[in-house]
């Protein structure tokens, strides 16, 4: 399937942080409810295939027709990243994660993680929000359109990095980040196209709607 195929992940984070600008569907994609992730997919009209977790969070009915995966609670993974695994199974490397933030900082930060270990399965991830988009980036290049009105941020993400920035406010030649400095916050796009290049290592990118 590779990147035919997309597998949208929905979590249980806050549905305002979301739901009301939700992300267009496409006709193939693989739907996977985590959790309290499941009511909100039905509050947005979407029909799962398939309801994973340990269902602590949400205890009400699963349609017929969704595939329900119940787990104990005692538990290695996190529901959002069992999810991730069973598309993974199935061949998937795209994937498009709503309800991952916007509440607990624990959980952001595992969301967060969960990004970065499903980079380095070779599948591509974003996370996206109503007012946030993140990807993470492994020594590759990255072409991101201008966004109007929105801040383009890059971190350092699990030790030093190799970056390069291009079509920005404030470019970058390769350039040693460290995660212990943020120094890529609040760039802004100056041309129709930015580019991050990461030579070395890893980096956060986050797009952030303007207040």
């Amino acid at each position: 399937m590779g990147d035919k195929i997309r597998c949208v992940l929905v979590l249980g984070g806050p549905q305002e942080e979301w739901i009301h600008e939700a992300p267009p569907l496409q006709a193939d994609d693989l739907i996977i409810a985590c959790d309290s992730g499941y009511p909100a997919a039905l509050t947005c009209g979407w029909n799962p295939q398939m309801a994973v977790g340990d269902f602590d969070s949400y205890c009400g009915q699963i349609a017929p027709h969704t595939r329900k995966i119940s787990v104990p609670p005692e538990k290695d993974d996190t529901d959002a990243s069992l999810g991730a695994k069973l598309a993974l199974e199935q061949g998937i490397r795209n994937f498009l994660i709503v309800g991952a933030l916007g509440g607990r900082l624990d959980h952001t930060i595992a969301n967060l993680q969960m990004l970065s270990w499903l980079r380095g399965q070779g599948a591509k991830a974003q996370i996206y929000s109503a007012k946030s988009r993140i990807w993470v980036l492994q020594e590759e290049a990255f072409f991101l359109p201008k966004m109007e009105g929105w801040y383009l941020s890059v971190f350092a993400w699990g030790g030093p990095c190799q970056v390069t920035l291009k079509g920005v406010a404030y470019p970058l030649t390769d350039y040693e980040m460290i995660p212990t400095f943020p120094i890529g916050v609040s760039n802004e796009f100056t041309e129709e196209t930015a580019q991050i290049q990461v030579t070395n290592g890893t980096v956060l990118v986050i797009v952030s709607k303007k207040e």
